[in-house]
């Protein structure tokens, strides 16, 4: 029996490779996963960027010429993408916020310069109410109370 046990080596487990390999499928499941999220995620952002574009009645070449690319930069923006460095100067072009571009939920640029204005009026017609005339301050008598 000696002589058998000599020739046979136990049989050893690698615990750290067999984690490793079950964390490296794991992590590879999951940024497929990501990958897939962050694809239609831009898609997303591109199909906006199309829709706007057409609100608009601009062609590729138009929106291009405007942001200065080429109509083919367009057309990979709506198909893949607006990259993130584009963003800000695409939602000027278009005339909407890069919130709307992101996120589609956001009012456009316009909207917000339309509130913004009613609200300055709606302040003003306050401070009316507010202020007392410049022609009682000049008499120096109190308004009754």
């Amino acid at each position: 029996m000696g002589a058998l046990s000599v020739g046979l080596r136990p049989a050893t487990f690698d615990s750290s490779a067999y984690l490793g390999a079950l964390l490296g499928e794991r992590t590879q499941g999951r940024m497929a996963e990501r990958d897939e999220a962050n694809l239609r995620f831009r898609r997303a952002t591109g199909e906006r960027v199309m829709v706007r574009r057409r609100e608009l009645g601009y062609n590729r070449d138009k929106l291009a010429a405007l942001c200065g690319v080429t109509s083919q930069a367009v057309a990979k923006w709506e198909r893949e993408g607006l990259p993130l460095d584009r963003l800000t100067a695409v939602a000027d072009v278009l005339d909407v916020s890069p919130e709307w571009i992101l996120h589609g939920d956001s009012p456009r640029l316009a909207d917000l310069q339309t509130q913004l204005e009613d609200l300055r009026g709606q302040v003003q017609t306050l401070l009316r109410h507010v202020t007392p005339p410049e022609a009682d301050q000049g008499t120096g008598t109190s308004p009754p109370t």
